[in-house]
């Protein structure tokens, strides 16, 4: 064995015990004397001073094997959510019985997402056959997390209408008050007191924390965020991409 290899054995040997825990450490103190222990030291710190992309390699290779069995379980938990995707009771667009589902988690108050709003609007205008699911996911602030539920408040009295109030969040650059939500609900002809009672009822507060939690089941940490054809895209995806997404999903529904 040459030196180099007896000292990078040694180094990793003495990171092992070092990285064992107090147990090891304890048996480390009886077979090592001060000194040893000392020249061990010694060892491993000229040694990482000198190969530190060991380390670092080491790091990255655990986050990618960490972020691939991420993706996997993602991929497991969104193959059984897609049924509720398909079937549950949530907030829609477009065609209901479209042959392509689109699922976009949102922000009321993200600014991409209301750049994305415009892509799924025109998206919905141009394509008859495409289905919108609508997944709140207020994760910027209080007042986001208000949005949320008095858009859920408006779905849950009148289901036809939650577009129409979506829309009005997202084309406004501004966040709103609870005094410009109940102007949107009033002139959508909906009772404002009526419908602050259903935002701040735990049948909201019960949906909103479904809704939340099928964002964090997948990894969904960031809006907007699109599931396309059992595929999670992260990010303001652009007109051209989303129906670039559609039609591939179309073209594998027809092999």
């Amino acid at each position: 064995m040459t030196f180099f290899s007896r000292t990078a054995f040694t180094a990793l040997a003495a990171t092992v015990i070092v990285l064992s825990g107090p147990s090891a450490r304890a048996e480390d103190d009886a077979i090592f004397s001060a000194e040893q222990k000392e020249a061990i030291e010694k060892v491993v710190h000229d040694y990482l001073l000198e190969n530190g992309e060991v380390i670092t390699n080491s790091i990255e290779r655990l986050q990618k094997k960490y972020l691939r069995v991420q993706e996997e379980k993602n991929a497991e938990r969104l193959e059984e959510l897609e049924s509720v995707f398909e079937t549950a009771d949530l907030p829609i667009a477009g065609n209901p019985d479209g042959d392509v589902t689109i699922v976009e988690f949102f922000d009321y108050n993200c600014g991409y997402c209301k750049r994305a709003f415009s892509d799924v609007k025109k998206l919905i205008e141009n394509d008859k056959n495409v289905r919108v699911v609508f997944i709140e996911m207020p994760i910027l602030s209080a007042l986001s997390e208000d949005a949320a539920k008095w858009a859920l408040a408006v779905y849950t009295a009148a289901p036809e209408k939650y577009f129409d109030f979506h829309s009005a969040l997202m084309s406004s650059r501004a966040p709103k008050s609870e005094g410009d939500l109940k102007k949107i609900v009033k002139d959508l002809g909906l009772d404002p007191k009526e419908t602050e009672k259903a935002a701040n009822s735990d049948e909201v507060a019960n949906r909103l924390q479904d809704m939340i939690g099928y964002g964090s089941e997948l990894g969904i940490s960031g809006t907007p965020a699109f599931i396309i054809n059992g595929q999670i895209v992260r990010g303001h995806m652009g007109y051209t991409g989303m129906k670039a997404a559609i039609d591939n999903a179309r073209k594998e529904t027809q092999k």
